[in-house]
């Protein structure tokens, strides 16, 4: 399978674009190179061309993006485990107050 190669640089600097132009950076940024299959490259260049932007900027918002997620997502997953080793668990009436929210009983034929 080909793939295409997309150049990304991230930093943690803020964006300073005007109009259309490619966004100029404040602070140093990293350069490394990832690959993607063909029709993931096809994608981002026409997302990119919509925007009026480059592949490059457009890997880098999504790799900003991506880990900006996984960075909430392990803090929370960290914050529950630290509320489960506190022994704050969720009650029987808690979870079935919650669940009724979104289930509906079966009706009997």
């Amino acid at each position: 399978m080909d793939q295409h190669l997309i150049h990304a640089k991230l930093d943690r600097s803020l964006w300073f674009t005007n109009n259309h132009s490619e966004p100029r950076k404040t602070t140093a940024m990293t350069s490394f190179t990832v690959r993607v299959p063909d029709e993931t490259a096809e994608r981002l260049d026409r997302l990119a061309h919509k925007q009026e932007r480059s592949r490059a900027y457009m890997a880098a918002k999504a790799i900003e993006n991506f880990v900006a997620l996984e960075e909430w997502q392990h803090a929370e997953i960290e914050a529950g485990l630290a509320e489960a080793a506190d022994g704050q668990f969720a009650g029987a009436d808690d979870v079935a107050r919650v669940i009724s929210k979104y289930v509906q009983p079966a009706r009997k034929p």
